[in-house]
């Protein structure tokens, strides 16, 4: 799926298991098989996993489609970055392909 010039994003993308344990083995199963999109979020608390599941892989960076998530929570947008901020030195990188708001904040989350 293409969503913007240059950048396409994968049809199916593997999310989160229910062992944390089990990311990194899965993940690079997966990336083996031929998928390239990966789906993660903070909330998950699984970047661990899924930052060893590519280094296991050995796959190019560039040829893996990361998506992951932040909450509402931090608030502000300064604590929305740190939230970025915390993600990616889980995930051992120095960007995500496509990051959302993992849920729509109330005005009791703001």
């Amino acid at each position: 799926v293409w969503i913007a010039p240059g950048v396409s994003m994968p049809f199916v993308s593997l999310g989160h298991p229910d062992s944390a344990v089990s990311e990194a083995g899965l993940l690079a199963a997966w990336l083996a098989a031929g998928g390239s999109g990966v789906d993660t979020a903070q909330y998950y608390r699984n970047a661990e996993g899924v930052a060893a599941g590519l280094r296991a892989s050995h796959a190019a960076r560039s040829d893996v489609f990361i998506t992951s998530k932040i909450p509402c929570m931090p608030g502000t947008p300064e604590g929305a970055l740190e939230a970025v901020r915390a993600e990616l030195r889980k995930l051992r990188m120095e960007f995500v392909d496509l990051l959302l708001m993992h849920w729509a904040c109330s005005a009791a989350q703001r």
